[in-house]
């Protein structure tokens, strides 16, 4: 049994660009030059770069994994060319039933500012780059306040819709909300996927629970987000590895 000596430190990003006049969630936004800057930084520190997939096999070295949750156009459109300038892979964890809507409105998760989401055409050309393409669920929404039937079919169709469009199963999946219990944990590790992230912080240990992976939420708009980020890589890292 290979012996793992590594640390993983996993990233949450939504939209991509300046936040528009009336958003209520401006923290959800990350400027590309911000974006840029984090990169760069990462790699001064001695990181290297991966998806979560590709990240969670490796058995030793510094890793960042660039998560993407909800299947943003501006992924693909100002997120993408950065990160290939930088010869970066992100994942993007994606609403199956949301693919491809024009001027969306996300409610439930208190925004009333619209959105494009990614059609499939897209997100092929994401998965052509090199990213990988991961389930968000099939629609957003809290799973743990629903039958456990009715979240299984919910997890289901944004496996198998993924599967047909993409050709791939996916393996990664990012719980709507970071909402997660042990039933549905175990309910995604039954449709076989292999590592499932939250939004919870804090330290986690070598017998961390690959389907209930700890994040650390970006953002970076504004130059004191920058100072932010540094001061957290500095003084708090800790907080947000995976080993």
């Amino acid at each position: 049994m290979a012996v793992i000596d590594r640390s993983i430190l996993i990233l949450t990003y939504h939209r991509v660009g300046k936040p528009p006049a009336g958003v209520r969630l401006r923290g959800m936004y990350t400027a590309p030059f911000h974006l840029s800057l984090q990169i760069f930084v990462l790699k001064l520190f001695g990181f290297k770069f991966a998806t979560l997939s590709q990240a969670m096999e490796q058995t030793s070295g510094r890793w960042v994994v660039m998560t993407f949750d909800d299947g943003y156009q501006d992924n693909l459109l100002k997120a993408a060319p950065v990160l290939k300038r930088h010869r970066v892979h992100g994942t993007v964890f994606v609403l199956t039933a949301d693919v491809g809507k024009v001027q969306h409105q996300w409610e439930e998760a208190g925004e009333w500012a619209k959105a494009d989401l990614m059609d499939w055409q897209e997100l092929r050309q994401l998965r052509d780059l090199g990213w990988e393409i991961g389930s968000h669920c099939h629609q957003h929404v809290h799973l743990t306040r629903h039958p456990v039937e009715e979240r299984r079919s919910l997890l289901q169709q944004s496996r198998d819709i993924v599967k047909r469009e993409l050709g791939v199963v996916p393996q990664t999946l990012a719980y709507p909300f970071g909402d997660v219990d042990k039933a549905t944990r175990d309910i995604a590790q039954s449709l076989g996927f292999k590592y499932a992230v939250a939004t919870e912080r804090g330290e986690v240990g070598s017998h961390a629970d690959h389907l209930a992976l700890r994040r650390m939420a970006m953002r970076g708009h504004r130059f004191y987000h920058v100072v932010s980020f540094l001061w957290n890589l500095c003084t708090q890292r800790r907080s947000y590895i995976v080993r």
